[in-house]
């Protein structure tokens, strides 16, 4: 641990912070726990479901569980507000960044609700592929069904209050041990920012273009680097290759298509910019569980 994150931790706790969090949890309905830019827990988690808790002592879908915090946590960093999202086990879970000095230093991770069962074909982001049974011990489908029901209205409301209260708070404490030099220019802190500030541009465009044949060599020059330093930056930063992200991006466009117009599935392939409807067909069941058609079905209303 560098002499930064051991001091970040220390002054969270010693602010008190950790009686901020129990209480945002507690008003929220909301479970929350701070964790610093690297990914590692800062406080003690506070309002931990019974679910959530059983599935992170899981040996496997634990694992699942640490992709999802990490990719939420480099999602919120790169576009440095909040990133609501899905996680392997269908809940809603929401990466709030705390940013000081325009870096990126650490993130409240809260959530561990459900939607309402006519909001959850809506357009929140899966954000891994993988989807683990929620059946998947003897008691793991009861717990589940006492994970608390939040409209996305009501969780957007919380993670607003939650973020204010959160950068307000540290924002001081850190503010207060810049100026008295307890943190130091930690080399590891300023690179990860630096690394996703350069490639922002290409997530940038991907998002924009990507029913559009997208060129490695053209992602490259606009993040003004070589295209073998770019693939490498690139999963170094998102933890996905580019024709994974790429694919991603477009099955959350299949994905609202299919839900809101009557298209043929070969349409929406060529819209969300596959050349051949049976590897969309392939790329959409491997993202979501289902066919295009089998997902259309299911999801309407």
């Amino acid at each position: 641990m560098s002499d930064y994150e051991s001091g970040l931790a220390a002054m969270i706790l010693n602010c008190d912070f950790q009686k901020l969090q129990d209480e945002m949890a507690s008003a929220t309905k909301m479970a929350c726990i701070t964790v610093d830019y690297t990914g590692s827990p800062v406080t003690v988690h506070s309002g931990c479901t019974e679910f959530c808790s059983t599935v992170r002592k899981h040996p496997e879908l634990g694992r699942l569980c640490e992709k999802c915090d990490s990719r939420g946590g480099l999602e919120a960093a790169r576009n440095k507000k909040p990133y609501m999202y899905v996680c392997h086990m269908g809940v809603v879970d929401v990466a709030i960044p705390i940013i000081y000095r325009n870096l990126y230093v650490g993130a409240v991770m809260c959530g561990q609700v459900v939607l309402p069962e006519d909001e959850r074909s809506g357009d929140i982001e899966r954000i891994i592929s993988e989807q683990s049974p929620v059946g998947f011990s003897s008691s793991s489908r009861m717990l589940y069904d006492k994970l608390t029901v939040m409209p996305k209205s009501d969780i957007e409301a919380n993670v607003s209050l939650i973020n204010y209260l959160c950068n307000y708070r540290l924002s001081s404490v850190l503010s207060e041990a810049d100026d008295g030099g307890v943190m130091p220019d930690d080399i590891s802190f300023r690179r990860v920012n630096k690394n996703a500030s350069i490639i922002q541009p290409a997530i940038n465009y991907m998002r924009e273009n990507y029913s559009s044949p997208v060129k490695l060599h053209t992602l490259a020059e606009l993040c003004d680097v070589s295209a073998s330093y770019f693939s490498k930056l690139f999963k170094k930063v998102t933890g996905e290759n580019l024709v994974t992200y790429l694919n991603r991006l477009r099955v959350e466009h299949g994905k609202r298509e299919l839900l809101s117009t009557n298209k043929s599935v070969q349409a929406i392939s060529k819209e969300a910019g596959f050349d051949d409807s049976g590897y969309f067909i392939k790329v959409f069941k491997a993202e979501t569980g289902l066919t295009p058609n089998a997902f259309r079905e299911k999801n309407s209303i």
